[in-house]
């Protein structure tokens, strides 16, 4: 009967999708996923790398964004981003080398994204594995 209700299929393991409903639209997986983007630096993929890694960060705000490599010890190695940034999703991919093109030793390295933007400041780190 197309008037009745749909019934969940629970013998198959929910996953926290959402179902797509062409007779109900605000039921479509693109309308729930739908999310405004905040302040973040995402996981590093791939990390462990050899030669080159993909670095991906979220801004809520456009803003002053400077994203930066460092060596396990707190020393500078390399500016990725150094500009004025909109709002939304960006990616950088790191290619091991440092400031003067040298390539970089195996080891961890940090990752640091800072950002300035309407009288605030927002700073995050993660880490990642170089493997030579």
């Amino acid at each position: 009967d197309p008037d009745s209700p749909r019934v969940p299929d629970v013998s198959r393991a929910d996953i926290g999708a959402f179902p797509s409903d062409p007779d109900n639209p605000s039921l479509s997986v693109a309308a729930q996923s739908a999310t405004p983007p905040r302040f973040a630096l995402h996981p590093a993929h791939p990390n462990p790398f050899n030669p080159r890694t993909a670095l991906r960060f979220s801004l809520a705000e456009a803003g002053a964004v400077r994203l930066a490599v460092y060596d396990a010890n707190g020393r500078w190695l390399r500016t990725l981003v150094d500009d004025h940034r909109r709002a939304g999703e960006h990616a950088v991919v790191w290619d091991a080398t440092d400031g003067s093109g040298r390539r970089a030793a195996s080891g961890v390295y940090l990752i640091r994204l800072t950002w300035h933007g309407g009288g605030a400041s927002r700073t995050a780190v993660r880490k990642v594995l170089l493997v030579r």
